[in-house]
């Protein structure tokens, strides 16, 4: 697999992630989504079925205004109030290292969602303790002139992606439980 950098096409991406969450969606609704710096009032997406929540953007906030998209992930019933449990930010175009999400084409075409594996728990939890306890695929791919491990979440238009991205987000509570706890 090689990851996308053509503007267009993460773009085109991001839209086919977003679609693939919404239309399971039975409710949207604004909430208070809480982070480390802070809190924004935002339209969130209910999913029942899979007791998960999401939020679709740009980057809120000076840090990296407008160059990476803004994926929230929580698990459990909305309340007015939410803290993230997984983020997932692809750039918008090029190749971001510092972000934690990446869209993915394999040769057949197909676009798959990955993670670079920078996860926070009240700080940056170290690449090799992730990848180390990570319990779901890794895959290596080529990153420019790198070569790179990623966490793959799964393949967007799979009729098991859903599933598939709630899998990765209780893996990423369950890192960052570890962490804490070590």
């Amino acid at each position: 697999m090689e990851i996308i950098t053509s503007e267009n096409e993460i773009t085109d991406a991001q839209r086919s992630f977003e679609d693939s969450i919404c239309k399971l969606a039975s409710v949207s609704r604004e909430a208070w989504l809480g982070f480390q710096s802070g809190r924004l009032w935002r339209k969130i997406y209910w999913l029942p079925d899979l007791c998960l929540w999401a939020h679709f953007g740009k980057v809120a906030g000076s840090k990296s205004t407008g160059r990476r998209y803004w994926n929230v992930f929580g698990l459990g019933e909305p309340k007015a109030s939410m803290s993230i449990d997984c983020e997932i930010n692809p750039p918008l175009s090029g190749r971001n290292r510092r972000t934690g999400g990446i869209f993915m084409k394999d040769n057949s075409g197909n676009i798959h969602l990955a993670h670079r594996g920078n996860l926070n728990a009240g700080g940056s939890i170290p690449r090799q303790f992730v990848f180390s306890n990570f319990r779901g695929k890794i895959i290596m791919t080529e990153d420019g002139e790198r070569r790179v491990n990623v966490l793959l979440v799964g393949q967007i238009n799979h009729s098991r992606f859903p599933h598939s991205l709630k899998e990765f987000i209780e893996e990423t509570r369950v890192l960052k439980h570890l962490f804490r706890e070590s």
